[in-house]
């Protein structure tokens, strides 16, 4: 029976290093991912983040992977050395969180796209980015290594380890060879283990051993010179592992005592029970059993504390098979009241018991796990069938749409054209009768045409002219006004607090709070001449953000209805919008005295809509004198081609309809 629940050491730092609590990390990309643009700070976090749940939520980790893939394959103008380096990084960690799942076959397709990137480059890259392609290359290796030693295919998983101990030989990594080293001793043990004599003609069991000796070996001396207590003890627990498979059991014991005391010093609970259990075992082969009674109760004692279940049902184990042997009275606990030979018949069975239903329960749980992930990934192949059939019949009735709607357009088509050869031949007759004062009001209507396109094409170019300015003097206010009087600030808050000694000067400290007025005051107007939040966040956060800050007033409460997308307007169009939204809020805010208001904003066969409602005081439309505010907003719809209908009377609040044209999605 193997007795050394022991995980295989891992080329790659997301399988040796402990997850650790990051919650803090967690929220902080959370936060920077929202704000982030799809560029490379956004693929980078994304990576961050994945890596960090990789233990915790490997699923979420492969979402969030394939999320920092799709914007890298999607992003252009990034150098191409770069942008392949990073996706064969996102395979790499794709194949990491695959295997962390079980699922080997996923895991061993990703590192192999992972691996083609990495031959590709190593043939075109400099030198001096070489190394850096050759070290990721020798971590592909060496995990796919480690995928076929945990399906048991010990010759693929030694050519793959080869192939990495070379490539970290040859880069003077000691850390990671010593790695590699224990992980081909780790092969050649459990094939000595588990390979029969009849199996092997060549090699037997205990060449095997020796083999898987010599290499652990190896990887002892290196961990000496590097001073890694960890992996030095790990390599002292093998060696000893191997000898006590061989039965040499004094050489087995010097090498657990050894890892035993490192790891008693490093403090490391897991590794401690285990040696402890291995020493106990071999204290009941060699029919010392007090002591042997002795390391398993400790060794059991210690997997308790730290919840290894398995390590438990181990311990019970042997624990049996020790009260079972021995001829000696033991005791029920440590430093308690002898046995008798009856009574450690009944605890050798009872430990047996012990041992049995732990390991019906480890087993029911795993087999859940099993079932639970089975029926997971049969909902999702349901699910996605459905979702194939529905697309199926959606692209049927589609076609089915769109051959009525062409029967019907060949149909109208005809009548129209039947009845303007009709309506052709009727007036042929009076055409040249009235050609001359058709040819009057064609140039009439043409010149009238062209009156309304210039003033179109005006109020246009005033408008980009405005936003333009506004964008020019709010950067200016902000980055040159808001410098200097933030650095005067600065200046004087130093100067004042240089010269704290000489008493409080209030006429400095007028200043200084001047100065802070004018800060926030040109803020507040670069603001309003360009918001931030139209330019960084979009459109409808911009909106979002105008109706939230008018409510926070406490003077009028807006409800909100926007049906748009991001970016379905025009950079363009969203300015403009955004300014008769702006304005006609602020008008309902400083003149309506309203409680609340209601703004819609939909797009309905073309036409982008506006509606902006409130129950405030209204007023006389026909008394009516139109302001600046009124006046922006009709120049701002005039310049869209738009139309503006308002509605109102005393006391009955006021409402404005605006359509404007919208040619967009």
């Amino acid at each position: 029976m193997k007795r050394l629940a022991f995980c295989l050491i891992l080329t790659l730092t997301s399988i040796i290093i402990l997850q650790v609590c990051a919650s803090n990390k967690i929220d902080s990309l959370l936060t920077v991912i929202k704000s982030d643009k799809a560029d490379t700070s956004k693929i980078n976090h994304l990576n961050d983040l994945a890596w960090i749940l990789k233990y915790s939520n490997p699923d979420t980790s492969i979402i969030l992977s394939n999320q920092a893939l799709n914007i890298l394959i999607n992003t252009k103008n990034l150098p191409e050395i770069w942008k392949q380096t990073a996706k064969g990084k996102c395979f790499h960690r794709l194949a990491t969180f695959q295997y962390l799942k079980g699922n080997y076959a996923e895991s061993l397709d990703f590192y192999y796209k992972a691996l083609v990137i990495w031959d590709r480059l190593e043939g075109v890259t400099k030198s001096s980015y070489k190394s850096q392609i050759l070290s990721n290359k020798s971590q592909t290796l060496g995990n796919i290594g480690v995928v076929y030693d945990e399906q048991g295919d010990y010759k693929k998983a030694l050519g793959y380890y080869f192939k990495a101990l070379e490539i970290d030989e040859k880069l003077g990594n000691k850390s990671r060879v010593a790695a590699k080293l224990a992980n081909i001793g780790l092969v050649f043990k459990e094939q000595a283990v588990t390979l029969k004599n009849a199996e092997t003609k060549t090699v037997n069991r205990d060449s095997l051993y020796q083999i898987s000796l010599n290499y652990f070996f190896k990887a002892l001396k290196i961990n000496e010179e590097l001073r890694n207590k960890n992996n030095l003890a790990i390599c002292l627990g093998n060696i000893g592992v191997v000898f006590e498979a061989q039965s040499s059991y004094s050489n087995a014991l010097e090498y657990y005592f050894k890892a035993l005391k490192i790891d008693k010093e490093l403090g490391n609970k897991n590794n401690i029970a285990t040696w402890l259990r291995n020493i106990g075992t071999i204290y009941t082969e060699q029919k010392k059993f007090t002591d042997a009674y002795n390391c398993l109760f400790n060794s059991l004692v210690l997997s308790n504390s730290v919840g290894s279940m398995n390590d438990v049902k181990f311990v019970y184990e042997y624990l049996s098979n020790l009260f079972e042997k021995s001829n000696i009275p033991l005791p029920d606990t440590i430093e308690g009241h002898l046995l008798n030979l009856e009574q450690m018949r009944i605890r050798s069975l009872y430990y047996f018991k012990k041992s049995i239903a732990l390991h019906d329960t480890l087993f029911n749980i795993e087999k859940q796990k099993e079932v639970s992930k089975i029926e997971a990934i049969y909902q999702g192949e349901k699910k996605q069938k459905e979702i194939e059939i529905l697309e199926k019949d959606k692209k049927l009735k589609i076609a089915e749409i769109k051959r009525v709607q062409l029967q019907n357009y060949l149909f109208i088509g005809g009548f129209v054209l039947i009845m303007l050869l009709a309506i052709l031949i009727f007036r042929s007759y009076k055409q040249k009768q009235k050609e001359n004062l058709m040819q009057l009001e064609g140039k009439n209507d043409k010149l009238l045409i062209e009156i309304n396109e210039q003033r179109q094409k005006h109020l246009s170019e005033v408008v980009n002219i405005q936003e333009t300015e506004r964008k020019h003097i709010a950067e200016n206010l902000h980055d040159e006004l808001g410098g200097a009087l933030s650095a005067i600030k600065v200046n004087l808050s130093s100067w004042m607090y240089l010269n704290q000694n000489n008493g409080k000067d209030n006429k400095l400290v007028q200043i200084e709070s001047m100065v802070d007025n004018a800060c926030t005051h040109v803020r507040t107007i670069a603001h309003d001449l360009m918001p931030p939040e139209l330019v960084r966040l979009g459109f409808n956060y911009a909106i979002e953000s105008l109706v939230v800050n008018i409510n926070q007033t406490g003077k009028l409460d807006i409800h909100l209805s926007n049906e748009l997308t991001e970016k379905q307007l025009g950079p363009e169009i969203e300015i403009a919008v955004y300014r008769i939204v702006n304005e006609l809020l602020t008008n309902t805010l400083r003149h309506s005295k309203a409680q609340n208001a209601s703004l819609q904003l939909f797009v309905s066969e073309g036409i982008l809509t506006i509606i902006a409602e409130d129950n405030g005081i209204g007023f006389d439309k026909n008394a009516m004198v139109t302001g600046m505010g009124l006046g922006n907003i009709k120049s701002r719809v005039a310049a869209l081609n738009g139309s503006i209908t308002m509605d109102s009377a005393p006391n009955k609040g006021v409402s404005f309809i605006i359509d404007i044209p919208f040619t967009g999605d």
